[in-house]
């Protein structure tokens, strides 16, 4: 058990946050999967099963699903249960998200009470042309921090373009917009938004795809995220990213500053299963370690 002042679990509640302080409810933009989490939220024009901040990019032939476990600093946990299924106009994925803060004790009153958000997602993606894909998801979020609770709704949209035998891509997408319908002290305060621009390349005669994404916040300065994915055909992946979310961190140990904004993982395929492994350094503040298990049926 932590103790410490309320006020301060606010803090916590925005340190887990890749765009900390852009929005009342940071759980929005924690990663959805050990792969997002090892490309820092990046890479949102390539492919993937797992429905992530731009929901034109969903792919699967058949069926997936598993889980993944997060390990924040200050003993922040999160947990996530998600499913995927290709069906005969496009493809539908379900993520749900409970972040848990743990339990603490107010250092004024001694009263112990616990906070955790709740996230749910439902996407659909739908290909207009061969190469030109679009698609939106929605969601609800309900947070709990002692006996204070605030919820709220939003969307997510994007399209995706591919060129070059689908070797190099475009997208674009609208994130966390919606609404706050209950709040904590009756304050009604705004879910600021965010625009993502983003491109990958997949050199010919690399099994790796390059990407950049580039988020322009409603508030705050831009970030910046390079990411780049290498997949082998055996189903073995490797994943390393970096972003300018490093030029805030704070100064503390020399070498986690020096690394700060780092990211990345391996995928290990095990029979019909493939396990992740993943972390993003946070600088001073310590690191996120995200362990995955999926399957997938055709």
């Amino acid at each position: 058990m932590i103790i410490l002042n309320r006020h301060f679990l606010f803090t916590i509640l925005l340190l887990v946050s890749p765009m900390a302080g852009q929005s009342v409810f940071n759980s929005l933009d924690t990663p959805t999967s050990v792969r997002s989490l090892s490309l820092t939220n990046g890479a949102s024009a390539v492919s993937t099963s797992i429905l992530n901040s731009n929901p034109a990019v969903l792919d699967c032939e058949g069926k997936s699903f598993g889980g993944q476990f997060f390990a924040y600093p200050a003993d922040i946990t999160g947990h996530q249960l998600h499913y995927t299924s290709k069906t005969a106009r496009g493809v539908v994925s379900t993520v749900v998200t409970v972040m848990d803060f743990g339990r603490f004790s107010d250092s004024a009153t001694g009263e112990t009470f616990s906070a955790r958000d709740m996230v749910f997602r439902v996407g659909y993606k739908s290909i207009w042309s061969g190469h030109l894909s679009w698609g939106i998801s929605a969601g609800g979020i309900h947070s709990v921090i002692q006996q204070y609770r605030s919820s709220g709704l939003f969307v997510n949209t994007g399209i995706r373009s591919r060129f070059l035998d689908d070797r190099l891509g475009v997208g674009i997408s609208a994130e966390n917009m919606g609404k706050m319908l209950s709040t904590y002290a009756g304050r009604r305060e705004p879910m600021e938004g965010q625009i993502r621009y983003s491109c990958f390349y997949q050199p010919l005669h690399l099994p790796a795809t390059l990407s950049v994404d580039y988020l322009n916040v409603n508030s705050g300065q831009p970030l910046i995220i390079t990411a780049a994915e290498f997949n082998l055909n055996s189903g073995f992946a490797l994943w390393i990213s970096a972003s300018s979310e490093k030029n805030s961190l704070a100064w503390g140990d020399v070498f986690r500053t020096l690394t700060a904004g780092i990211a990345g993982g391996v995928r290990l395929p095990i029979g019909n299963y493939v396990f992740d492994v993943g972390f993003q350094n946070l600088g001073s503040a310590g690191s996120v370690w995200g362990f995955g298990i999926g399957k997938q049926r055709n």
